[in-house]
């Protein structure tokens, strides 16, 4: 076996790349800082990245902590503005943030809610870490993780796939999405009772006859603009695909009582060297996170 992270006579510089409202860098900057006051920091968030300038990533790194003395650069680049570029692709997107994180000496890089797959530009050459909501070590006959996917999906799938209890998963990132070696798996968020009793979960597709096609209905709608036109839109979507709004509740549970929790266990467990990796099976302290 070998070390995940091997600490060092400092904390472990962490990264977090983040998209929209950033609950997860929250919790993480707050973790920091409750060690911070006891004395016993093993981790500490140097850097926020966004892609987006709609992002809270400014007020969180600038104005949410200050009175607890907390202030972290942020550095922004516009992933849809730069691919409009005759000659962009998406690796020297992140040969771009590659740079960005030698600059900053960067040990680790924590994806707390970023809305873009990482190349091996990043997870080849710095420790990436994820927070998916979905139970991870389930496979496919491939091989691939059968609840891969962002926000709402992977406990639609989940849900449909006869599940009673959904989870969070913290991985290593590598090349293949959603298919690191698993770091920690939440406590178990069971589905609701009028779910589990229906003999045909099929039904809660409503008017889709897959997640795929919810997933391209609301990507094709156009934007709501104002939060009561959002407000509408969601109620609506609700409406047409039942099992979109039973995933979006239980997504809400899973940050709370998944993401929010194990995430920042799992960064000070990496920077305190307690992982070590066999292949793709990950041990912590010597015992293996998925039997």
């Amino acid at each position: 076996m070998e070390s995940l992270y091997l600490p060092k006579s400092t904390p472990m510089r962490v990264a977090i790349f983040m998209s929209g409202s950033g609950t997860n860098a929250q919790k993480i900057i707050e973790a920091y800082i409750a060690d911070r006051d006891s004395g016993k920091v093993s981790f500490e968030p140097v850097l926020i990245f966004t892609d987006n300038p709609a992002s809270n990533a400014v007020k969180i790194a600038r104005e949410d902590y200050k009175p607890q003395g907390v202030a972290i650069p942020v550095r922004f680049r516009h992933y849809k503005e730069f691919m409009k570029v005759a000659d962009a692709t998406r690796g020297k997107y992140d040969m771009e943030q590659c740079r960005l994180l030698d600059d900053y000496s960067i040990d680790c890089v924590a994806l707390a809610g970023y809305d873009w797959i990482v190349t091996p530009i990043i997870c080849g050459n710095f420790l990436t870490v994820n927070v998916h909501p979905g139970f991870l070590p389930k496979k496919k006959p491939n091989g691939r993780p059968a609840y891969a996917g962002l926000a709402w999906v992977p406990s639609a799938k989940a849900v449909l796939a006869g599940e009673n209890n959904v989870y969070t998963t913290v991985h290593k990132v590598t090349e293949m999405l959603d298919g690191g070696p698993v770091l920690a798996v939440s406590v178990p968020v069971p589905v609701p009772e009028s779910v589990r009793s229906l003999e045909d979960r099929a039904v809660l597709l409503g008017e889709a006859k897959s997640v795929s096609e919810i997933e391209h209905f609301i990507r094709d709608s156009p934007p709501a603009e104002s939060k009561e036109k959002k407000e509408i839109k969601e109620k609506e979507l609700r409406r047409k695909f039942p099992v979109y709004g039973i995933a979006k509740d239980l997504q809400n549970i899973l940050k709370e009582v998944g993401d929010w929790v194990v995430f920042p266990k799992v960064l000070r467990d990496i920077a305190l060297g307690s992982y070590s990796l066999d292949g793709d099976k990950a041990y912590l302290d010597g015992k293996p996170v998925v039997d």
